[in-house]
């Protein structure tokens, strides 16, 4: 499990990598690093690990897994499912060499069902290696010193845009700054447990310098978040902050206080209200600008309701469907929601926010299950509804570093809500 943990932190280190660049040679090497690392991972997996990993894994990779086989059924020719585009090109080619398929671009879509599967393989490698409690306590450390990486990035982007920052470095820096925040928390909280819990502190005797650097370095990591988080003008930080925090507190204010189950569901409940409430769908500074181009994107899914036009597709199609004037520009502050729903049709985008909502409910309960470890549970529903509530509400963000930062959380957020403390 040794070479496998090595796999895990250069798979962060690699998504620190995609913070700043985008790429088929950096998402083929992901892959590659991600698949092996899990290879390693499941091979070195006791048969007691091996039955929770299979738990904890088990729906989250049926859902990708599903995800990516519909993206290659976009991709194959589909004469009698093909998107109407395609009638105008047969119209003008061959109708033989313009057979059509869902996609209107069916290497766009490949590229996607390839990037969803190495997102499988980063969420089954995290899965497997946190497996145990301080494997966990490890990967939980090494998502704090990324969640300080994104604080400099946006911080560096925001106060000095001379040193060459690129764009997209800085763009998905302040689109993950809440999830941040809620990473750094967690492992700021985690430290305070720990210290906290003598038994535990004699059994990791060997770590204790580390434990007692960890929380400084935990609180500074948070300060940079909520300064860099607080500076941020295009970042909806507060809000996401709003809906994001409470889940990863509500099971220690439930066990503190002893509400049970009824408190801790009309916390969870708020805090998801509160947010939808809040959150304006299309993005929150272009809402005004997005409004013009709702009758375009309305039409787009009205041509394909029920299969999309393929993952990866909406700014070609955009193109096929915006009228001159301002209304192409609108078309780019779409928010990830309205992208997919163009993308993969209705029933899929419906299913995945459905899925999303579901796998954020699971977390917050295991975590409501566990003891002092409930914080790594409760760190993977904080992050997956942050994100949820930014691919609704605000513009949808390029590259895939928020993907990949879900799938590091969310198989460290399964891995512990399906595994049982030795010691509660």
């Amino acid at each position: 499990m040794t070479i496998a943990s090595g796999f895990l932190f250069a798979v962060i280190g690699l998504s620190a990598a995609f913070l700043f660049a985008s790429g088929n040679a950096l998402t083929g090497l992901l892959l590659i690093v991600a698949a092996t690392g899990a290879t390693f991972a499941l091979a070195g997996l006791s048969p007691r690990d091996a039955a929770r990993f299979t738990t904890a894994a088990r729906l989250p990779v049926m859902a990708g897994g599903a995800l990516a086989a519909f993206c290659l059924l976009q991709s194959l020719p589909q004469p009698l499912l093909a998107h109407p585009v395609w009638l105008s090109v047969s119209s003008a080619l061959d109708p033989a060499a313009a057979m059509g398929s869902i996609t209107i671009d069916a290497g766009a879509t490949l590229l996607g069902a390839l990037q969803i599967a190495g997102l499988l393989a980063v969420f089954c490698l995290s899965a497997a290696v946190a497996t145990e409690r301080w494997r966990a306590r490890a990967l939980l450390r090494g998502l704090v010193a990324l969640a300080g990486l994104i604080a400099a990035v946006a911080l560096t982007a925001r106060f000095f845009p001379g040193l060459g920052m690129s764009a997209l470095a800085g763009t998905q820096a302040r689109a993950c700054l809440p999830s941040a925040a809620v990473i750094a928390t967690a492992g700021l909280v985690d430290v305070v447990i720990l210290r906290r819990s003598e038994g535990q502190l004699r059994r990791e005797a060997r770590h204790r310098a580390l434990i007692r650097l960890a929380a400084p370095l935990c609180a500074v990591v948070l300060s940079l978040v909520l300064i860099a988080g607080l500076s941020s003008r295009g970042a909806p930080f507060l809000l996401m902050l709003l809906a994001g925090a409470p889940l990863l507190i509500a099971p220690l204010v439930a066990r503190a206080f002893n509400l049970g189950v009824p408190g801790f569901l009309a916390m969870i409940v708020t805090a998801v209200v509160a947010g939808v409430a809040l959150a304006r769908p299309g993005g929150f500074e272009t809402a005004g600008t997005f409004r013009s181009a709702t009758d375009t994107v309305q039409q787009m899914i009205h041509d394909a309701p029920w299969l999309g036009t393929g993952l990866g597709t909406f700014d070609s199609i955009a193109m096929l469907y915006s009228l001159p004037g301002d209304q192409s520009d609108a078309l780019g502050y779409a928010s990830l929601a309205v992208r997919l729903a163009v993308e993969l049709g209705m029933p899929v985008s419906l299913a995945l926010l459905a899925c999303a909502l579901a796998a954020a409910v699971r977390l917050a309960w295991g975590a409501l299950q566990r003891g002092r470890d409930q914080v790594f549970a409760a760190a993977g529903a904080g992050v997956v509804v942050t994100l949820v509530l930014e691919a609704v509400a605000a513009p949808a963000v390029p590259g895939l570093f928020p993907a990949l930062l879900v799938a590091l959380v969310g198989g460290l957020g399964f891995a512990q809500a399906s595994t049982r403390s030795r010691v509660e």
